[in-house]
């Protein structure tokens, strides 16, 4: 939900935000996301004294802490330093990350949440971290959301949502479609190198992946799969949704040694590989619903 507005801008004396934070990131969407991973990463910086949380001393070697491994891989892992000048002490080691924090550029940050969602273990603790982190984006106006553990940018909720779901619903049954879908979304959010062409192939791959499993072909292209489907009438499939996904596999299919008319455009964009994401992962979540109903995979 959105922030209300403040009095302030009710009254026209502050500006009230309209656009997306989309290639930068202001002062309070910075704070809110740096008080997040205090909560959830940086907790060892803080003691429970049964009444209240407390800060560490300034002198407690950071080793003798709980996240002591954690600091170590943020330190490792992510700034790249040697661990032989991690900084020694609780308090010195989270001001490194603080000046580096504020000093970041805003895609920087973004790369720091991610590295620290994977760090996490717990599942319910990972959950909670995505919605509240999403939660903050969205009262910020930010041009983003963290989909299966990317930081992804946005056009509208629903195609994130379809894109949500069929990763959970993949899950390790059908690992060979999800893994499609998360390269899909990789190549799509990566924020300085997005690669729109390939995205696109991965979405449609997901796709040809589960309908090659539901067919018992593994060899089968989507085309093939799709008749053998009907054919079989193992999963219940409207001939005009067959159809149409067989065509739309056309386009960025090369299998008869001619590049189709979308994979040729040279101006590719982010919205065409969404829609193709989200298109995929809706039929994704489709096919697997159906072939449950029927008892295939029981």
């Amino acid at each position: 939900m959105a922030t209300p507005l403040s009095f302030s801008q009710r009254a026209g004396y502050t500006p009230v935000p309209i656009e997306l934070q989309t290639e930068s990131m202001d002062r309070v969407l910075r704070s809110d996301l740096w008080n997040l991973l205090l909560e959830y990463c940086f907790d060892f910086i803080y003691y429970d004294n049964s009444f209240h949380r407390e800060l560490y001393n300034k002198n407690i070697p950071l080793e003798r802490v709980e996240g002591f491994w954690f600091a170590q891989s943020l330190w490792k892992d992510f700034f790249h330093q040697g661990l032989d000048r991690i900084p020694r002490t609780v308090w010195a080691f989270k001001q490194a990350v603080r000046d580096w924090y504020d000093k970041a550029e805003w895609y920087r940050v973004y790369d720091l949440i991610e590295f620290i969602l994977g760090e996490l273990e717990d599942p319910t603790e990972i959950q909670d971290f995505t919605n509240e982190l999403n939660e903050i984006l969205e009262r910020n106006r930010a041009g983003y959301r963290m989909v299966g553990g990317l930081i992804t940018p946005i056009t509208d909720s629903a195609s994130l949502q379809a894109v949500e779901a069929a990763l959970q619903q993949t899950g390790d049954r059908f690992g060979g479609a999800r893994a499609h879908l998360e390269a899909a979304l990789r190549l799509m959010s990566d924020r300085e190198r997005p690669d729109w062409r390939n995205s696109i192939k991965e979405s449609i791959s997901a796709v040809e992946a589960l309908c090659a499993l539901i067919a018992g072909d593994s060899c089968a292209s989507l085309g093939g799969a799709l008749k053998l489907i009907q054919k079989k009438g193992t999963v219940p499939l409207h001939p005009s949704l067959a159809s149409g996904f067989e065509k739309l596999y056309g386009y960025t299919s090369d299998g008869d040694g001619i590049r189709h008319a979308m994979m040729d455009e040279p101006d590719l964009a982010f919205e065409d590989a969404l829609y193709m994401l989200a298109s995929c992962s809706a039929f994704v979540s489709y096919l697997i619903v159906k072939a449950d109903k029927s008892g295939l995979f029981c």
